[in-house]
């Protein structure tokens, strides 16, 4: 018998399930996903696997007679992975006049000019630098040896009984690391070692080993070994005027910018060591400024707590306003709160709505809530007048949560400046805890911003002559920060407003525990009472459940959808009429008669699921609509120098920088 397609996916208890085609397209997609990611991985290990690194570096200066000199660089480099191809070399051309007859070999036998050939190489002068580029037969995994070769003119520095030679043989540009680097220079005529100044200088943060040694009247060389990326080397060499050369064109805006950074240089680490010290200081000193700000003026006075425990209110405090006093903030929980305690007093009813269509018949969908505004003579207070003013427009008597969005963002100015109004008007703070808090982050907002700001503009003006001018920019914007975090909790209550909190605080500790200091069954009564007490402390969930398995009473003042429950109107009474949940939907009334209160232990699955799913969606109201009560949104290691009887570098400077050569060097 053939089976009908619509079937063909389901499971046959018999043979087993049956294969759909979809499914094996699904399949076949995942196997090809998966063969193709494995693809990836040799093909990055590959990738990452290139490099290019010098065992060997050996730089060869040699010195003319006229001034000029010849410069070799022989270089062993070991690739690793590959293919590689080709080789290039930039050479700053700043502090050089000119670069002529360039060669590069490999193993002695030169290169021809070309393109992208094998054995030919190119240069290119773009005014600033000269590019060498060269290419090779395709090589991987192995050792190969190259040597570029080139006249440089203009590169001594000439003085009147001096002349030095400033070369830069490894640069920060490098490619690569460097294994062995040594950097030999030939003179053209016999020096004693007592007329000549050795010195090697690297750059910051440099850490590799460096020596030297004139070897011969004539020779001097320096070795470096374990050059990491990044590091530089600079050689120098002092010696008498034994060359004709004049002195570059170059030379002297450098000697005289050398000559300023010279004398400047006492004050620049003088004004250093200040910046630090002074940001240093104003970073602990203000950062203990701020606790000690929050210490004096933000601390609540301390209260010795009159009892640890009260089983009533201690006071007619609302309970919204009692979450706000605890910890200074009107929030979801005390809106809520304000909301059950209308309920509560007979001024509102809220009814849960099933949602329409198949979904909502089967239990499933978005819930929404339908608030009933009732008669009532009681007399409301500022902040309860606004909150009913969020939820009903004129004289609607009602509204459904889900069409108040809007309405409620526009007025929950009002409700939590009504909140914090009640707590001035009783003496519980000086000012309203809003205004402290928006006083005190603002004013680190401002010194985190101008801190900032003035940060950068500093940096750009003085930041190459004082580089630690950002260490008390950083404390600034530290201390802005911190004020910020630490102007949350500058709300002080006053005496009155400590003590009060104290004694809430031991009403909260008798609701989160009161099956430790009565019988829950026996307090039955207390339940819808307590009950927006219990969510302004955040305990609604417990509470619910607590009283739930106790048997309680359901809250008069709530109709749920969900369950065999029905809600019916209650004869207007003295609350101005409610809404009482009765078995089977006959509708009763407040009194001893009819079907009678149900028991909290029948329906305590679909009680606790509704005040559950009725906070949340109380939660989503007031997040969604504009989140109710929140506010809208150097130069480093050298030495290794010996002064001759021209008296070191005097002329040029003693730290890192200013030589000729250096640039890039690498391959792909």
């Amino acid at each position: 018998m053939r089976v009908p397609w619509e079937l063909a996916g389901y499971m046959d208890h018999r043979n087993g399930p049956r294969f759909q085609p979809r499914m094996a397209a699904l399949i076949l997609a995942i196997v090809a996903l998966g063969l193709v990611a494995a693809s990836f991985p040799p093909l990055a290990r590959e990738a990452a696997a290139k490099s290019a690194s010098w065992s060997e570096y050996n730089t060869t200066l040699d010195v003319h007679a006229d001034g000029t000199m010849t410069v070799t660089e022989d270089q062993v480099i070991a690739f690793e992975g590959g293919p590689f191809t080709h080789g290039y070399a930039t050479i700053p051309l700043g502090r050089i006049e000119n670069i002529s007859n360039i060669l590069v070999l490999e193993n002695g036998v030169p290169y021809k000019p070309g393109n992208n050939t094998p054995g030919a190489f190119s240069t290119t002068n773009s005014g600033s630098q000269m590019d060498i580029d060269w290419w090779f037969t395709p090589t991987s995994d192995e050792n190969r040896s190259f040597t570029i070769r080139y006249d440089v003119t203009g590169a001594l520095r000439v003085y009147a009984d001096r002349q030095q030679l400033w070369w830069r043989v490894i640069d920060t540009d490098f490619a690569g690391n460097v294994d062995s680097a040594t950097i030999t220079v030939n003179l053209p005529q016999a020096v004693a070692e007592d007329q000549l100044s050795v010195a090697w200088y690297a750059s910051s943060g440099s850490s590799f080993p460096v020596d030297w040694q004139v070897t011969s009247p004539t020779q001097v060389i320096w070795r470096a070994t374990s050059i990491n990326q990044g590091e530089a080397l600079e050689a120098r060499l002092e010696f008498p005027p034994i060359t004709s050369a004049t002195a570059p064109a170059w030379q002297a805006a450098d000697d005289a910018e050398r000559a300023r950074e010279e004398r400047l240089a006492p004050y620049k680490a003088l004004l250093n060591v200040l910046l630090l010290a002074g940001g240093l200081l104003l970073l602990v000193g203000g950062s203990v400024g701020v606790l000690m700000l929050w210490f004096s003026r933000g601390r609540d006075v301390p209260v010795v707590a009159p009892i640890d425990l009260l089983k009533q209110p201690p006071d007619d405090l609302p309970a919204a306003a009692v979450g706000a006093l605890v910890d200074e903030r009107a929030n979801d929980c005390d809106v809520i709160a304000g909301i059950i305690s209308l309920a509560g007093r007979g001024v509102l009813r809220i009814e849960e709505k099933q949602p329409g269509g198949v979904l909502g018949g089967l239990g499933f969908g978005s819930r929404d809530f339908t608030f009933y505004r009732l008669e009532s003579n009681i007399t409301l207070r500022p902040f309860e007048q606004e909150l009913l003013g969020a939820i009903f427009t004129g004289s609607q008597t009602e509204a459904r949560l889900s069409t108040i969005r809007t309405r409620f963002s526009d007025r929950q100015a009002l409700v939590k400046k009504g909140l914090y109004d009640e707590l001035v008007g009783r003496g519980y703070f000086d000012r309203n805890p809003q205004t402290t808090r928006h006083f005190y982050r603002g004013a680190g907002a401002l010194l985190l911003v101008a801190s900032t700001a003035g940060g950068l503009l500093l940096c750009v003006l003085i930041g190459s002559f004082a580089p630690f001018v950002v260490v008390p920019v950083i404390g600034a914007a530290v201390v802005g920060l911190l004020l910020m975090i630490v102007g949350g909790s500058m709300p002080r209550k006053t005496q009155a407003g400590a003590e009060a909190a104290a004694r809430w605080q031991a009403f909260r500790r008798y609701l989160a525990d009161i099956e430790r200091y009565d019988s829950v069954a026996d307090a039955k009564a207390v339940f819808d009472q307590y009950l927006p007490y219990a969510i302004a402390f955040g305990l609604e969930r417990g509470w619910v459940s607590k009283f739930a398995q106790a048997g309680a009473p359901a809250p008069t003042w709530y109709g749920g959808w969900d369950g065999p429950v029905q809600t019916g109107r209650m004869p207007r009474g003295p609350r101005g009429g409610a809404v009482i949940i009765v078995p089977g939907g006959r509708p009763g009334g407040g009194g001893g008669g009819g079907g009678g209160l149900p028991d909290l232990q029948q329906t305590s699955d679909r009680m606790a699921g509704s005040l559950q799913s009725m906070s949340n969606g109380l939660f989503d109201l007031f997040s969604e609509a504009g989140k109710v009560f929140s506010p809208p949104p150097s130069s480093g290691g050298g030495g290794g120098g010996r002064s001759g009887g021209f008296g070191g570098f005097s002329g040029g400077g003693g730290s890192f920088g200013g030589g000729g050569g250096g640039g890039g060097r690498g391959f792909n």
